[in-house]
């Protein structure tokens, strides 16, 4: 599943753009809405509040880890 960083549970917006929590790339603002990712993760609602980019890298890496 491939997604940009708008939507993406494993993003942290900074002042430049948005740096992907995984990779620690940053994407430039203007670019966020057209950047595919092969790492995107949907932002995962609990309680009314998203999971932290930590929490999402680590149910990520889980999903990954039993493909294997």
């Amino acid at each position: 599943m491939m997604g940009n960083c708008s939507d993406c549970g494993l993003a942290v917006p900074d002042a430049i753009g948005t740096r992907c929590f995984l990779t620690g790339r940053t994407v430039p603002k203007n670019e966020v809405e057209q950047w595919d990712c092969h790492f995107f993760s949907k932002t995962i609602v609990e309680d009314g509040m998203p999971l932290s980019p930590e929490q999402h890298y680590l149910i990520r890496r889980s999903e990954l880890d039993g493909q294997k």
